[in-house]
């Protein structure tokens, strides 16, 4: 007899994400968990992955037009993009369990005709699951992207929207710089900072984002925070004007990143109720979502 083959603990990914439910489960205990995902870009993800987000407590998310596209030569191109969001990812979201909810804007990367597409993306603002601008924001700072970005603010004040905003990545030397420049602007434009979440809000840039008025987006994903990272932030900074997102996720590790903050958060004794302002209450008020 040949010797016997040793047997492995997990044999396939889905029984890591059946210990992680398990886990989140147990934590549940004495606490509902109730999640908003406040940026994520869903049409990025796979089916079997919003069924888990769903098991994991994900009641509902914010879809964002993504700030770079490509292949949008007329208007007509970025309302193809708006439309899949409202007319395809919405309803899936809800086959799910995950009422979806959608921000519109032109990209600042890739689109050709932007004044015309500002002027066009307004029929979208009167629809109920429309529930603010974004994602709007700078990588560089230059003058375009100004240029479109105060458009944008102008148009969330019109309109009476929060904005989503984006702000260059925390290993993006220019990040410091040109995130207190976005600040400048929307101060500039008269636009109230509490509509406002800073999104992508690394190490380097948080206290000034914290001292602005404005809500700070923690995206945990691969290019950005980990959800150690977003656990210590809360740890150390209190959750009244935090808000955490997937954005992106991990790619193949799946798009459960703010359930693993939300277990990086119990493994560190944060009460319950910051908890659930982070990842519910805050979300829920800025976009003033009805779930």
């Amino acid at each position: 007899m040949g010797m016997k083959r040793p047997q492995l603990l997990v044999r396939n990914p889905m029984q890591i994400t059946v210990k992680v439910i398990n886990m989140l489960s147990f934590l549940h205990m004495g606490f509902r968990l109730r999640i908003i995902d406040a940026h994520v870009h869903l049409d990025r993800v796979p089916g079997e992955d919003l069924e888990r987000m769903a098991m994991c407590g994900v009641e509902g998310c914010v879809i964002p037009t993504p700030h770079v596209v490509l292949g949008v030569l007329e208007p007509e191109d970025l309302c193809d993009i708006i439309r899949r969001l409202l007319d395809f990812e919405v309803p899936r979201g809800r086959h799910f369990g995950i009422e979806a909810f959608v921000a519109v804007s032109v990209p600042f990367y890739g689109v050709v005709k932007a004044d015309q597409c500002l002027r066009k993306i307004t029929k979208y603002l009167e629809n109920e699951r429309v529930v603010a601008i974004g994602e709007i924001g700078m990588d560089a700072g230059s003058e375009e992207e100004e240029r479109l970005f105060r458009a944008h603010l102008r148009m969330a004040k019109d309109y009476d929207k929060p904005v989503i905003i984006h702000t260059p990545v925390p290993e993006d030397p220019r990040k410091v710089e040109v995130t207190k420049k976005i600040i400048e602007i929307a101060k500039q434009e008269g636009f109230d900072l509490r509509n406002v979440v800073l999104d992508h809000t690394g190490f380097e840039s948080l206290d000034m984002c914290l001292n602005s008025g404005a809500m700070v987006g923690l995206s945990v994903c691969y290019d950005k925070l980990t959800p150690q990272d977003a656990a210590e932030i809360v740890k150390k900074y209190d959750g009244e004007r935090l808000i955490i997102n997937s954005e992106f996720g991990f790619g193949k590790g799946g798009y459960f990143s703010v359930p693993r903050v939300v277990l990086e958060m119990r493994k560190k004794n944060i009460d319950p109720k910051t908890i659930e302002r982070i990842v519910f209450t805050n979300p829920k008020t800025l976009f003033r979502l009805q779930i």
